[in-house]
């Protein structure tokens, strides 16, 4: 069903087109309630320079209506009006120049063909509002949780499960030291234990497996430290500069 919206000072161009369109076989009507409309409809907005710069009005909020249902809109520009910004991604047709039935038609067949692409989702005043709203509330249940939080740490004193993360590292601590102990142990012997050997450790410890050595640069470091046996700095990375 073809729907048209216009302004009274625009009543006469509505009933032109209205007779137009139902001479070429098309159901056409006169909508007088935004909120009469379905998804099938097409809106026909009847667009003047008034309703062109205001956000309030019959067909402007004929218009909403329509974008948040899924419709397809015809603008006709009247009286040198221009497509507002809501509606600029619309195809349209311009009487300002004289009524073009033809273009009407052709854009209506267009839109209402099999596989005619959907009309674009634009941001409507009421959907908008909904977004404030939910936002409002994501916020509200971010601060009641939080509060929530605050209140089982600092008042019930609920803490980690100590345990149970002791438990888990020394199970890590136990897998990494059954995998890694037979290459420290071996590698243990060609530590560093003077300056001259620190200065060339770098290269025996490219030697080293990739995966071991980040522990077997650890433990030369640590041992350094310990012993004195150069300056305490970090084991230079392999293939570092």
């Amino acid at each position: 069903m073809l729907k048209i919206s216009c302004s009274p000072e625009t009543r006469a161009d509505a009933d032109a087109l209205i007779t137009a369109l139902s001479q070429s076989g098309l159901s056409v009507e006169m909508l007088t309630d935004a909120a009469a409309q379905t998804r099938d409809d097409v809106l026909i907005a009847l667009i003047t320079p008034a309703i062109q710069k205001t956000r309030e009005g019959a067909v402007q909020s004929a218009i909403y209506a329509a974008l948040d249902n899924g419709q397809r809109i015809v603008p006709i520009l009247l009286n040198g009006a221009q497509i507002p910004k809501l509606i600029d991604h619309l195809s349209f047709v311009d009487f300002t120049n004289g009524a073009n039935y033809d273009a009407v038609r052709a854009l209506i067949t267009e839109l209402t063909a099999p596989g005619a692409k959907l009309p674009l989702k634009v941001l409507t005043p009421s959907t908008r509002k909904q977004n404030r709203t939910f936002g409002w509330i994501v916020a509200a249940a971010v601060l009641v949780m939080f509060a929530v939080g605050l209140y089982g740490v600092g008042v019930l004193g609920i803490q980690a499960p100590a345990e149970e993360y002791e438990a888990i590292d020394e199970a890590v601590e136990a897998t990494i030291a059954a995998e890694i102990a037979p290459p420290l142990a071996t590698m243990r012997a060609y530590l560093p234990t003077n300056p001259d050997e620190a200065w060339v450790y770098p290269a025996t410890l490219l030697a080293a497996p990739t995966r071991y050595r980040p522990f077997i640069a650890g433990t030369a470091t640590a041992l350094a430290t310990e012993r004195g046996v150069y300056p305490a700095t970090l084991t230079p990375t392999p293939g570092g500069n």
